[in-house]
C-alpha cells in the first residue's frame, strides 16, 4: 500500500526496522506491507520516539489518502530530565511578593507563588525571566530566541493569555509582534486592552511579498496564508469572494498545516487537530473564484 507521512518534526523513519530515510513537513511517500510497525525518531534528541502500526497511534494520526493512507506524525518531549531547580527570583508587584521558579521536573517547567499559584511548561530554558504587573494582571516574561509571554488575572490566577512573541510593549496597554513564516512572511501586530477584561482590541497583519513575488505554483498555499491569519488576499480573489475573507476563514476553520496536494497543484491538504480535509481553488486569470471542500 502506499503510504504519506507529514512529520512535526524532522525525523528518522524506520518501518519494521528498515531505514525509509527522513520525514518532515514536506510529504513522503512510500510503498509498505500490511503488517508494518513504525518508528518515528526526532533528529531533535529533546523530542521522544513515536512509534505507530499502520492503523495509527495517540501520536500519530491515519487518514485515508488517495488510496493509501496518510500519516500525520506528532512527538512529546522526552520527561526524563533529573529534577533541578535552575534559577529562582522573587518580585513585589502592586504590593504583594510574588516567587518565579524555573526547574527541570519531567520538562522545563516555572511556578509562580504569591497570591495566587500557579505552573507551567516553556518552550525552551529561557537566558532570562521577569515578572510585571500592569491593570490587575501579572506577566510572567521569558527571554529567549523569541520571548514567551504569559498573563494571569490576579484575582484568580486564570491564564489571560499565552504566546511566543518577537517584539512586544507593556506601558499602558499590552501589544505584541509575531511572524508567521510559510510561503511570505505575514507580521501580525497585536494591541490588548486590560480592563476587567483582556481583550483584544486591534489586529493588523501585513505580509511582505505580494501574489506577483510568488512561484505561481504556490499560490494556493499563499492564499490559506493570508486567510487564515488574517491578512488581505484581495489581490489573488474574484470580486464575490473579496468580500466574503471572514467567512471563508470561518469555513475553513483552525488549520494547524497546509501543504499542497502532490496529484492536484490547485489542491491543498489541510490538517487540523483530528481530522485531514482538501481543498480545491478554481482559479480563472489569476484570481480564485471557488474554494471547495472535497470528500
Amino acid at each position: 500500500m502506499k503510504a504519506f507521512f507529514f512529520s512535526e518534526k524532522e525525523a528518522f523513519l524506520k518501518c519494521n526496522g528498515e531505514f525509509l530515510g527522513e520525514i518532515n513537513t514536506n510529504l513522503k511517500s512510500s510503498e509498505i506491507c500490511q503488517n508494518c510497525l513504525f518508528e518515528f525518531l526526532p533528529i531533535n534528541q529533546i523530542f521522544a520516539p513515536t512509534y505507530s502500526s499502520i492503523k495509527g497511534s495517540n501520536l500519530v494520526k491515519a487518514y485515508p489518502f488517495y488510496n493509501g493512507t496518510f500519516f500525520y506524525v506528532n512527538y512529546e518531549k522526552k520527561r526524563g530530565f533529573p529534577y533541578k531547580i535552575l534559577s529562582q527570583n522573587s518580585f513585589n508587584l502592586n504590593g504583594a511578593k510574588y516567587n518565579l521558579t524555573i526547574l527541570l521536573d519531567g520538562a522545563i517547567k516555572f511556578f509562580i507563588d504569591g497570591i495566587f499559584f500557579v505552573t507551567d511548561e516553556l518552550p525552551f530554558i529561557p537566558n532570562n525571566s521577569i515578572l510585571k504587573y500592569l491593570n490587575g494582571y501579572i506577566f510572567a516574561i521569558f527571554y529567549g530566541k523569541k520571548t514567551a509571554i504569559y498573563a494571569y488575572n490576579l484575582e484568580n490566577g486564570a491564564l489571560c493569555y499565552k504566546n511566543l512573541v518577537e517584539n512586544f510593549e507593556l506601558n499602558t496597554i499590552f501589544t505584541t509582534t509575531t511572524f508567521y513564516k510559510n510561503v511570505a512572511t505575514i507580521q501580525i501586530e497585536e494591541t490588548f486592552e486590560l480592563s476587567s477584561n483582556f481583550t483584544l482590541v486591534n489586529r493588523i497583519a501585513k505580509k511582505n511579498k505580494s501574489a506577483f513575488e510568488i512561484n505561481k505554483n504556490l499560490i494556493p498555499l499563499f492564499f490559506f496564508d493570508l486567510i487564515l491569519n488574517g491578512a488581505n488576499a484581495s489581490e489573488i480573489l474574484c470580486q464575490n469572494l473579496n468580500e466574503k475573507q471572514g467567512d471563508i476563514k470561518a469555513f475553513i476553520g483552525d488549520v494547524k498545516h497546509t501543504l499542497l496536494n502532490p496529484f492536484n497543484e490547485n489542491e491543498v491538504v489541510a490538517l487540523y487537530e483530528n481530522k485531514l480535509s482538501i481543498y480545491e481553488l478554481e482559479i480563472k486569470n489569476g484570481a480564485i473564484f471557488n474554494i471547495i471542500e472535497k470528500d
